[in-house]
């Protein structure tokens, strides 16, 4: 019952529209990249706490990869934007950053360097996305129950970006 509870709440958490919460705020005072930069860091920070939320009311018994694909899940089907993804790849990547330090840093580098190279934000969350089940089996062996979750969290970002995949 706890790990259901804890699941669920990492689904909330991952279901709440950062983007329209912080972007009208700050949309007057700041320029477009200040802004992207701002909800995507707010992104972050609520997808580590989605994690830290539901590993503490959830016990030790859920795993990592399992919360992740929760996060994500709720991100992609927002409740507050009628079951409709909204942007939630930081909430992603801030849930991979808890999940497994490393494997989630090494994702986080190869999007920085993907953005840096193609200028396209939907191109290098999608592909970084699709780096982590790969570094996160290379560097902590999670096993096949995390390998699966993992990879079904990163087709969800890989098909919410399918448009800027296809017009690369």
């Amino acid at each position: 019952m706890r790990q259901a509870l804890g699941l669920l709440l990492a689904c909330c958490f991952g279901a709440v529209p950062v983007g329209r919460l912080v972007h009208r705020p700050v949309s007057e005072r700041w320029p477009q990249c200040r802004r992207a930069m701002a909800v995507f860091a707010f992104e972050m920070v609520l997808g580590a706490f989605a994690v830290w939320a539901a590993r503490r009311t959830g016990g030790t018994g859920l795993r990592g990869e399992v919360i992740l694909l929760a996060v994500t899940v709720g991100g992609f089907l927002s409740v507050h934007l009628g079951f409709h993804a909204g942007e939630w790849t930081g909430v992603f990547y801030g849930a991979i950053l808890a999940v497994s330090g490393l494997a989630g840093a090494g994702t986080l580098l190869v999007a920085v360097c993907l953005l840096i190279f193609t200028r396209s934000a939907g191109i290098a969350a999608a592909l970084g996305a699709a780096c982590y089940p790969v570094g996160l089996w290379l560097l902590e062996h999670p096993g096949p129950l995390g390998l699966i979750c993992a990879g079904a969290a990163a087709c969800l970002v890989l098909w919410h970006h399918r448009t800027a995949l296809r017009s690369a």
